[in-house]
């Protein structure tokens, strides 16, 4: 008996020395399992409003989720937000404000749809995922026209590889084209969205083109993945590519209809994916992960621009 005794003993204690390094060595429940990170060759969308506040969304490599981090003008960025679904393309962001209007963010999911999800931005949290529908490549842009109570406006290439538009209380309805990258729309400025529609995407020769005015135009320059712009309030529009030698570029131009700057501007860096630009602190900002996996923040400080990390490599 005593035998046996001290034989239980032993196998409770190892049971309970087994049972012990399991716990510790599984995280708690709702505890992170990795740091999200940018999913290879998404695009990051980005956006700002009026009162300091700069949003970044984007797909999470692990868990496909959306994601969603920020910061309020000079301060650290926010702990990434799981905004959950399951997203197979990058993001697009968008602020309609004036006062107090919404915010939105699109993706494409899992069977080629458009989905998005919308907020107030006072600070009354995300409305759950609703389907704007269509059969898309790629990642979606979004604009906008008139005040915060006007639906935003959805860009997209389809399966045909057209271009196609819809208003949110819409339908899907094609512009046409043959393209050889998403369309990225200049969206709002700060909440204040511009006086017209401006689309630019890539042509079959990877060229870039302008959509405007209802027709195509080039701008010249070449690219494997969309470029982005930003109008400002003065009507200025900076437009940022990838350059086939994987830096970031830009062209400018001074007023709509004006001639673009004669050269492209190398502004560096080592792109994994398209560039997402938005006007922050009146300053044009450009969001892009770098072939390293980290997520960055590209502006100008003075004559010089400058990279910083929003998420550092994975």
């Amino acid at each position: 008996m005593p035998t046996i005794a001290v034989g239980r003993r032993r196998a409770v204690r190892a049971a309970l020395v087994t049972l012990v390094a399991t716990l510790l060595a599984v995280p708690a429940a709702g505890s992170a399992v990795a740091a999200p990170a940018p999913a290879p060759g998404e695009a990051a969308g980005t956006s700002a409003d009026p009162f300091g506040n700069l949003y970044v969304f984007f797909q999470d490599a692990g868990t496909q989720h959306l994601m969603q981090s920020g910061r309020f003008l000079t301060q650290p960025w926010w702990v990434p937000l799981d905004l959950g679904g399951i997203v197979t393309s990058g993001a697009a962001g968008l602020i309609n404000q004036t006062t107090d209007g919404y915010g939105w963010v699109f993706a494409r999911g899992a069977n080629g749809a458009v989905y998005y999800r919308q907020r107030f931005t006072s600070g009354s949290g995300w409305l759950p995922w609703r389907s704007a529908g269509g059969a898309i490549l790629g990642t979606p842009s979004a604009s906008c026209l008139g005040d915060q109570t006007t639906p935003p406006i959805l860009w997209a290439r389809a399966i045909d590889n057209s271009l196609y538009r819809r208003v949110l209380t819409g339908s899907w309805q094609r512009v046409g084209g043959v393209l050889a990258s998403d369309p990225s729309a200049v969206s709002a400025t700060m909440g204040v969205c511009p006086p017209h529609e401006d689309v630019y995407l890539l042509g079959t020769n990877h060229v870039i083109y302008e959509w405007v005015n209802g027709g195509f135009r080039p701008v010249g320059g070449r690219s494997t993945v969309a470029p982005a712009a930003v109008r400002f309030a003065d009507g200025s529009t900076w437009l940022f590519a990838r350059g086939t030698d994987g830096a970031l570029w830009l062209r400018t131009r001074a007023v709509d209809n004006a001639a673009w700057s004669t050269t492209w501007r190398r502004l560096g860096g080592s792109l994994d994916a398209p560039p997402s630009a938005t006007v922050f602190e009146n300053r044009a900002t450009v969001v892009v992960r770098f072939t390293d996996g980290s997520l960055r923040e590209g502006h100008f400080a003075g004559s010089t621009w400058f990279w910083s990390f929003i998420l550092p490599p994975s």
